[in-house]
């Protein structure tokens, strides 16, 4: 059973193994099984399935059964109509052929709920049994306590526990701050004088114009103009949308890419991530519409928005549109009311009509509705067409 601060571990720690330029979050999953830590973009309830916007920015789907199970810090997510876009989440379970995972267990988290993440650097003083002492660079001493989970790096790979570390080492620190365990560490990233590391991370976004596979290289010429050469190895993670790219041989001239990658000592570019896929693959944004405030007015199959400057929009409502509201009264549209503040996201069907696709509303100040207005195109583009209803 994971205690609430062991929740909050997890959950934040995902999140910040990006600190230092490689997706971690996969390495700890029991066997036969991945985990993938990120955001979530969307949620198609009818279909089972969420999106999450993984650490090196890959889209992954997951699929969810009556096994799945939930877990968050106050317990608020104990289904899968819990889960909200925009919540923070850790999947564990096994990936299909098709690059879908299987969720076996479900981490969730709102921003909110998350602890305030601490980033310090300094010197390191003393080193004890379990902590170790940081001389910050604006003069503070802190404590930093290490537990299990804590992950170490440096970049010779010498320092990968808490007694590799010795004084008068740089130490870059991601951290949370918890009332009953001080100063916890997440990441350490230590070295010798000298170098930091993540001023050797960067990311080039542009199209791949040349490929070696048996060097085991590519290249990009970045948005920027600049051609630049990647070098590739068993750690370089290989991601598309289709999942047709699994590595290097997959790689062709002519396709879009981002890449995130370190230079090494020797001047090279070390692929970390590399995202790669066709032009033409490239979905369709539709166009996003989103309104926040009262409502004022609630038609047979609509409703009109007031927002804070006094603009109104109207919004049709069919048999697709998501109901959502905190304490779970809102469920359909006849469970609206004039008054209520609410949030839709919605699309422009390119005719002079706005459709709404979630709608959450609650009463004021009772209760606030869900936040919606990050909910990702794909929820809007992927939604299955509906008979309309007059």
């Amino acid at each position: 059973m994971f205690t609430k601060f062991t929740r909050i571990i997890l959950v934040t720690a995902a999140l910040t193994l990006g600190f230092v330029g490689v997706a971690y979050a996969e390495g700890d999953a029991p066997d036969n099984q991945t985990r993938v830590a990120g955001v979530i973009l969307n949620v198609d309830f009818p279909g089972n399935t969420f999106a999450v916007r993984t650490l090196s920015g890959t889209d992954v789907h997951v699929h969810v059964t009556g096994n799945t199970e939930y877990r968050s810090r106050d317990g608020s997510v104990q289904e899968f109509e819990d889960l909200v876009v925009d919540m923070r989440t850790i999947v564990v379970g096994q990936e299909r052929g098709d690059g879908t995972i299987n969720a076996s267990v479900v981490f969730a988290a709102t921003p909110e709920e998350l602890p305030g993440i601490m980033r310090l650097k300094g010197e390191v003083g003393g080193v004890g049994g379990d902590n170790f002492t940081l001389r910050t660079e604006d003069g503070r001493s802190l404590t930093i306590n290490i537990i299990e989970r804590t992950r170490f790096r440096s970049r010779n790979g010498e320092v990968t526990k808490l007694s590799d570390l010795e004084p008068g080492m740089v130490a870059l620190v991601t951290a949370v701050d918890s009332e009953d365990n001080g100063i916890v560490a997440l990441v350490v990233a230590a070295g010798i004088p000298g170098g930091d590391i993540r001023d050797r991370i960067f990311r080039t976004t542009g199209e791949i114009t040349g490929v070696v596979p048996g060097q085991d290289t590519f290249t990009v010429q970045s948005n920027e103009g600049e051609n630049i050469t990647f070098v590739t190895g068993e750690r370089t993670k290989f991601r598309s949308r289709d999942g047709s790219v699994t590595g290097i041989h997959d790689l062709k001239r002519g396709m879009l890419t981002m890449v995130g990658a370190i230079k090494m000592e020797d001047g090279t570019n070390q692929a970390l991530v590399v995202l790669a896929g066709n032009p033409e693959d490239r979905p369709e944004r539709p166009n996003v519409v989103n309104a926040s405030g009262k409502i004022v007015s609630l038609g047979g199959n609509s409703l009109t928005i007031e927002t804070r400057s006094g603009e109104q929009k109207s919004f049709s409502v069919d048999g697709s549109t998501k109901y959502k509201s905190r304490d779970g009264s809102v469920n359909s549209f006849g469970d609206l009311e004039v008054g209520m503040i609410a949030i839709v996201a919605g699309r422009d069907l390119g005719n002079g009509e706005l459709l709404a696709v979630v709608v959450g509303a609650g009463k004021v100040p009772a209760e606030r509705p869900e936040r919606l207005d990050d909910v990702s195109p794909d929820v809007l583009r992927d939604r299955p067409p509906v008979s309309r209803t007059s």
